[in-house]
């Protein structure tokens, strides 16, 4: 009972965040401030109530329209508001001790605000993936001095070998960026965000992990790369959001194998 107490508070509280994020992901990338001015409606500019912020249910009873103007509300809200809820209630099943929660839970709260703004924007903020080092690191050294205390991550590879997987595997990138940025005829093909990220996470999963990340992140942008371009949604040169398959496929790593 007093686990499913616990699940119910962090799913309460995942929604709550979530709304926040919404706001970061929204905010961020126009360089505005996440604080000032108060929510208000992106049509008319009318300054939401508390009635109407309330995560989910606020835009179920408005049907995903704007009760001061009609303007349909994008379902990436909602959606936010729920993958943050089971994302925290998933790490709290998979977390073994209060350290390797609370690592986990801010983990996620980088996260997806990061892979939003990418799949939208194509870019990956600093501001976000500098807010995000000191968990890394934090991570790091844990994996270090005490690995038993962030199981979920240690890959079991001894000291130091986190730090020296992501820089491994970030070099990768930055070799298949350069390649493609030559091949590709100097359009950009990957951004620096992607290997930035990536070295955050290895910091965070260790060295065998981040490289089974950076092979599922391919696979996955690849396979969705040719969908895209058979039904014609992108073209041979249209660029593709990477840092969402990479926090995908960071997830599928780190919670299932």
């Amino acid at each position: 009972m007093q686990n499913v107490l616990f699940y119910v508070i962090l799913a309460v509280l995942g929604l709550v965040l979530g709304s926040f994020l919404n706001v970061v992901i929204c905010r961020l990338p126009r360089k505005e401030s996440l604080a000032f001015p108060a929510s208000h409606c992106a049509s008319c500019g009318h300054k939401l109530s508390p009635v109407d912020l309330i995560p989910v249910i606020s835009w179920s009873f408005l049907r995903g329209k704007c009760r001061y103007c009609g303007e349909k509300i994008s379902l990436r809200y909602p959606l936010i508001e729920l993958l943050t809820a089971a994302l925290f209630v998933l790490t709290a099943t998979r977390a073994g001790n209060r350290w390797e929660l609370v690592i986990s839970l801010v983990t996620v709260l980088f996260l997806i605000p990061i892979a939003a703004i990418d799949f939208q924007h194509y870019i990956i903020p600093n501001k976000i993936l500098l807010t995000l080092l000191p968990v890394a690191v934090a991570s790091a050294v844990l994996q270090i001095v005490s690995p038993e205390q962030v199981s979920l991550f240690y890959d079991g590879a001894g000291a130091f070998r986190p730090l020296l997987g992501a820089v491994a595997a970030s070099g990768i990138l930055f070799l298949i960026a350069l390649l493609g940025y030559y091949l590709n005829g100097r359009d950009e093909v990957m951004g620096m965000g992607d290997i930035k990220l990536l070295v955050l996470l290895g910091a965070l999963c260790g060295a065998k992990k981040i490289l089974l990340v950076l092979l599922c992140a391919v696979l996955l942008a690849g396979a969705a790369s040719i969908v895209m371009l058979v039904t014609r949604k992108k073209g041979r040169k249209d660029k593709i959001a990477f840092g969402p398959y990479i926090i995908l496929s960071f997830y599928v790593i780190v919670y299932w194998l």
